[in-house]
């Protein structure tokens, strides 16, 4: 008899990452926010590692979405100058 895969205490999936990459870049956001959505169905069937995929898939999306709509914002309020330190009127 097998013993039963023990639980990790706590899977972080990820969403609140993900919702906040929605505003920076959404194209990449969106596979984030659908691997965060399945952490916590995967954790309650039991399937722990696929868990723990979607949860590293998740991070992983949403912090490119970060950082392309980081650089993406940097640059395009560089070369438009919005913001606060845009042309003056």
């Amino acid at each position: 008899m097998q013993p039963a895969p023990s639980a990790p205490a706590h899977i972080d999936n990820n969403l609140v990452l993900s919702v906040v990459a929605i505003f920076f870049f959404w194209p990449v956001a969106i596979p984030a926010l659908m691997n965060a959505v399945k952490v916590n169905g995967l954790a309650a069937k039991g399937e722990f590692a696929a868990a723990e995929g979607a949860a590293l898939q998740a991070r992983r999306f949403a912090t490119a979405a970060l950082a392309i709509g980081l650089v993406f914002w940097t640059v395009f309020c560089g070369v438009t100058g919005c913001g606060p330190l845009g042309p003056p009127r």
